[in-house]
């Protein structure tokens, strides 16, 4: 980590020293002439603003790897107390399956009245 700060803040102090940040009228020309504005905006990106551009993919990949870290951080330390991060709600109950009926022949009675044989 020290040998990346270390490099970054060369870069910083060799590109302040350098003319390419002044706010000066573009070098690169007019964005005139024949060709659509993408491939204009391309060659500029990829030839003069070269550095700038890398800068720029390298700082947002830093970001996405360390968003990435800390959420997985995250659900480490939920799962080792045993909670989750979001509360669910319960599930609801499954209901009681409908009662099957018997291969065996039943009578037909009424609740409450004992069986045939019972005393």
């Amino acid at each position: 980590a020290a040998i990346a700060g270390a490099l970054a803040l060369i870069e910083v102090l060799f590109l302040a020293g350098s003319r390419w940040a002044t706010g000066a009228r573009s070098a690169a020309g007019a964005a005139s002439g024949p060709g659509s504005n993408v491939e204009k905006l391309a060659q500029s990106l990829f030839t003069r603003y070269l550095l700038a551009f890398e800068a720029t993919s390298v700082l947002l990949v830093i970001a996405v790897v360390g968003a990435v870290v800390l959420a997985q951080r995250n659900r480490a330390d939920d799962a080792s107390l045993g909670t989750s991060a979001i509360t669910e709600p319960s599930p609801e109950p499954e209901p009681s399956p409908e009662p099957r009926p018997s291969a065996e022949p039943t009578s037909e009675r009424t609740v409450g009245q004992p069986a045939a044989g019972a005393a």
